[in-house]
């Protein structure tokens, strides 16, 4: 009976000897697809929480 490969293994593998240029370009293009919903929910949560800290702060200089 032949050993099968194991596929986590050799993926593991491959990203060992990758350098951090091939690195990188292989997890943008996994990203690349969503990447737009990541910048809108990053600039709408990061809004939100700008907001939420401008009204504290307003709310405690007026105590």
């Amino acid at each position: 009976m032949r050993a099968q490969p194991r596929l986590d293994e050799t993926i593991e593998e491959a990203l060992r000897t990758m350098d951090k240029a091939e690195f990188e370009h292989v997890l943008r293009g996994v990203f690349e697809e969503d990447e737009w919903i990541l910048i809108t929910l990053g600039g709408v949560l990061g809004g939100g929480i700008g907001l939420a800290q401008s009204a504290i702060v307003l709310a405690l200089e007026r105590a």
